[in-house]
């Protein structure tokens, strides 16, 4: 296989170039975020009663119906029902491969259609653990100016809400501090008496018909991808006086009550330095190039504050995910360039030849950005895990590169024809070099498969970005590595290599100890084994004293 590849060095950089193009073009479709997205694989179903009702009488006329009917979803590992005078909570849980977008909507589907079986007296409402919060959340704005609190909250609600929803990738936008905008809705008693509603339930009915915007998938249109949302917050009075609270008829809430604009109590304050401010609050769609979204924001912050200048009021951008991301980046080329020197100068020490050494150094972008196609196949993100598994596998993946060039630089000061050389130096060590990765492989890949959500996402981010490096060093450290080399040597480009692998002589200091080392241990093999099982304990007892935290 190796003669195959060094007489066709064009198939072998067309290979790679496509490659290392390859891994450019995934590398700008991959997602950035500061800490890898953990969705928890359980929703929640939220029974409520309109008066008190005995458990048992709950269990029968709303827990069963619900169960009976959320058992016929896909994916569903189990269900566990906790019951409750005038409530009840059912846990569903789904397995670890589910896609939990289309099971929260699948799930509300099933449970809008079994309100007809357990009737007005319960209201089922479907919830989910929003882990989004922690990861999402990726840019903090001040909004200040001339004018009161409140006329800065008006201004924010009208025009930068609206503005920047439009932004491709942001899910969400939150205001806090400052006077909302409201309406009140005045319901008519006798008209509720009439159908037997309690103001509860309608408050229940408009509370569910408001949700906020959620990330549904990406629709691709031509060469333009557009980012999905659900919306289904009310945008007038006029949607909110079709908001349906009685199926039977059906019943709108404008044939029960009057809507009228009023006066919101301040539900929220912000302080920036001890002063009160409106801050606004930017969430993401996950898919989301994290670094993309930030620039095409920033745009549009410098749009709007053109905009809102004759309004007195100013964006300015308190925090930005973003910046941290470019921070971990920047460390992690760092890292690299550090690691590339470093091995650089420890080939130089032993090989003396700029050019052999700058082949192995070839090999660390190119393995690199070969690898981040495996990365945009597994749906592997850029964050910080992964940015430190690619770290850590730097300092790896020069060793598969370096062992199979020294063998053949020593295979050709002994045989000195670089064919022979190369076949016979990659025909030595490509199955030391292929185990010694593959246990390193071994030892990362049971992370990917835990049963524990927690473990699973960090072991899958760390322990990919790692596997996915190594696999493409030893590939390219049986490509690039011996067609280079080859290349070089029959163009007797390089320096005479047998000065290089001279015999060490046997009064060298390090060579003298190592042998009084080595004799020792075959002299007293009892103790040897005696000091190597203590040693053993010693580490044991260390790692349990170890905080577990």
């Amino acid at each position: 296989m190796t003669a195959f590849f060094i007489r066709r060095p064009v198939l072998v950089c067309m290979l790679l170039i496509g490659g290392c193009l390859l891994g450019t073009v995934s590398y700008s479709r991959l997602a950035v975020e500061l800490i890898p997205f953990a969705e928890l694989p359980m929703l929640i179903v939220s029974v409520q009663s309109a008066r008190a009702e005995d458990p048992h009488r709950v269990e029968q006329l709303a827990v069963i119906p619900l169960e009976s009917a959320i058992a016929g979803l896909a994916d569903i590992e189990r269900i566990e029902s906790y019951i409750e005078p005038r409530r009840a909570v059912l846990y569903v849980y789904y397995t670890l491969d589910s896609d939990q977008r289309f099971a929260f909507l699948r799930l509300q589907e099933r449970v809008a259609a079994t309100r007809a079986r357990i009737g007005d007296d319960f209201i089922a409402v479907v919830m989910k653990l929003d882990t989004e919060q922690l990861s999402n959340q990726f840019m903090s704005l001040q909004a200040r100016g001339v004018g009161s609190l409140g006329q800065i909250r008006h201004v924010v609600d009208q025009k930068v809400v609206r503005e920047l929803e439009t932004v491709d990738g942001i899910a969400n936008v939150a205001v806090f501090g400052g006077r909302q905008h409201s309406v009140e809705v005045l319901l008519d008693e006798d008209a509720l008496r009439s159908h037997g509603l309690t103001v509860s339930q309608v408050a229940t009915r408009i509370s569910q018909s408001s949700r906020p915007r959620r990330y549904l998938g990406q629709a691709v249109d031509g060469s333009t991808e557009h980012f999905v949302n659900l919306v289904s917050d009310y945008t007038s009075r006029a949607s909110l006086e079709e908001t349906v609270i009685q199926t039977k008829g059906p019943l709108l809430l404008g044939e029960i009550a009057t809507i009228v604009d009023g006066g919101a109590e301040r539900e929220t304050i912000s302080r920036i330095d001890g002063r009160e401010a409106v801050a606004v609050t930017l969430l993401r769609d996950r898919q989301a190039n994290l670094l993309e979204l930030s620039r095409a924001t920033r745009r549009s912050i410098d749009r709007l504050n053109r905009e809102l200048a004759v309004d007195g009021v100013e964006l300015v951008v308190q925090s930005d995910a973003a910046e941290v991301i470019e921070e971990n980046i920047g460390d992690i080329r760092s890292l690299a360039l550090l690691g590339g020197l470093l091995a650089i100068a420890v080939l130089w020490i032993f090989l003396r030849n700029l050019r052999l050494v700058a082949i192995v150094a070839a090999a660390i972008p190119i393995s690199v950005l070969i690898s981040l196609n495996l990365f945009y196949a597994l749906d592997i993100t850029i964050n910080t895990l992964s940015l430190v598994g690619i770290a850590i596998a730097i300092g790896m993946l020069v060793d598969n590169s370096i062992v199979v060039l020294e063998n053949i630089y020593r295979q050709l000061s002994r045989r000195g024809d670089a064919h022979t050389a190369v076949v016979a130096g990659v025909s030595e060590v490509w199955r030391a070099v292929a185990a010694s990765t593959l246990t390193t492989i071994c030892v990362f890949l049971p992370f990917a498969f835990s049963g524990n959500t927690l473990v699973r996402v960090l072991g899958r981010h760390v322990g990919i970005s790692i596997i996915s490096t190594l696999l493409v060093s030893l590939a390219v450290a049986f490509l690039l590595i011996p067609v280079f080399t080859y290349r070089l040597f029959a163009a007797g480009g390089a320096a005479d290599p047998t000065s290089s692998f001279q015999a060490v002589s046997q009064r060298h200091r390090l060579v003298q100890i190592y042998t009084l080392l080595l004799k020792s241990c075959l002299r007293f093999p009892a103790r040897t084994v005696i000091v190597a099982v203590v040693a053993l304990f010693v580490s044991v007892l260390l790692c349990l004293a170890v905080s577990i935290n």
